[in-house]
């Protein structure tokens, strides 16, 4: 038990710094590495190489590039599974609202299979979407500030707002 407990914390990232994840990380010496538990200190990339399995730390002035790798399930399986129920629930009232049609008793199943049918395939699209953040670039840390495009309330209705993203890096 204890010698288990000790190999785990010499094989484990530390979680000191900020954490990214699963990524991407290329040398000055060209070697590219898959890379998961990613943890950016003040001075030294951490993490674990798929290759090895072991747990490696770079300065970050001897990285050419390191990213985070992200993909977008949760978001895609939300947006399946929230549009397929909206889609029942609109089905569902326009029923009710039709004095010559009748709703059956398992509509609320009916309707919460296509929501999680929804949400199944939303999940697959979403895993197939890579998302790619810039953490180091030419050994040097990128700072970056983020917005993104969506609805903000204007008066009466809804307009939207562009949002700016700033990355350089830092000194």
């Amino acid at each position: 038990m204890v010698l288990s407990t000790v190999l785990q914390a010499q094989t484990s990232v530390p979680t000191d710094g900020r954490a990214f994840g699963r990524g991407l990380v290329i040398l000055k010496s060209g070697e590219r590495l898959n890379a998961e538990g990613l943890v950016l200190t003040r001075d030294t990339l951490m993490f674990r190489a798929d290759a090895t399995g072991g747990v490696r730390a770079h300065a970050v002035s001897d990285i050419e590039y390191a990213t985070r790798i992200q993909t977008r399930t949760v978001a895609g399986a939300l947006w399946g599974g929230g549009t397929m129920l909206l889609l029942g629930l609109a089905a569902l009232l326009q029923v009710e609202a039709d004095p010559a049609l009748e709703a059956k008793d398992n509509a609320g199943a009916i309707i919460a299979g296509f929501t999680a049918g929804g949400a199944v395939i939303g999940a697959i699209v979403g895993s197939n979407i890579r998302h790619e953040t810039r953490i180091i670039q030419a050994g040097r840390e990128v700072v970056s500030a983020n917005t993104s495009l969506f609805p903000a309330p204007a008066g009466r209705g809804l307009s939207m707002r562009v949002g700016v993203a700033l990355r350089f890096p830092a000194h």
